[in-house]
């Protein structure tokens, strides 16, 4: 995900927002030149996230209130594993809406979405999970607590075709476009929107 996002982003600095940051991971992985702050509807996944950004160099903030993510701002939006949570096609508007209030306006700024559950596979879900507890190099026992305590296994009912998500994000402001091979954890779909 960190490396298709730089793809499209290219060499410059950038201002990142990691909506839905869970315990801050992305910090970990993304390229130095990255500016990263970061929001999630979890307080404990927050807590998480705040603890290991203040462990880093890096310029980071981490929003306790959503409406505290300043508009006209970021360059890239990375939203991971967070839409899998929505309930309706009003919540992926109402979701898409913001995310396009946040990015920097004239600029070739995107937002990257992944986990668009396209189709309901919850055993999958567990399969996924594991897969990238293992990639991240998380021993498996202290994985499956870890990634518990910031993992809610509630996944909503959103059961969106790529029409539909297109659609949504036109109306949201996006020009949506489903690209494939992001990820190797998953086979969830992904979606690129300017």
């Amino acid at each position: 995900m960190v490396d298709a996002a730089e793809r499209i982003a290219g060499p410059s600095p950038r201002a990142v927002l990691d909506f839905g940051c869970g315990d801050g991971l992305l910090l970990d992985v993304a390229p130095e030149h990255w500016t990263i702050d970061a929001y999630d509807t979890d307080p404990a996944a927050r807590e998480a996230a705040q603890d290991r950004f203040s462990r880093s160099s890096r310029r980071t903030t981490v929003y306790s209130d959503i409406v505290d993510i300043p508009e006209n701002h970021y360059d890239v939006i990375l939203a991971i594993s967070v839409f899998q949570y929505l309930r309706s096609e009003f919540d992926l508007l109402q979701t898409l809406t913001r995310l396009k209030s946040w990015l920097a306006v004239g600029s070739d700024s995107f937002a990257l979405i992944t986990d668009l559950p396209l189709h309901r596979r919850p055993v999958r879900d567990a399969f996924d999970l594991a897969r990238f507890v293992a990639a991240a190099g998380i021993p498996a026992g202290r994985g499956a607590a870890r990634t518990g305590q910031v993992h809610r296994p509630y996944h909503a009912s959103l059961d969106a075709t790529e029409e539909v998500v297109a659609r949504v994000a036109s109306e949201a402001g996006f020009s949506a476009r489903h690209v494939a091979g992001i990820s190797p954890l998953t086979s969830r779909s992904h979606f690129l929107l300017r």
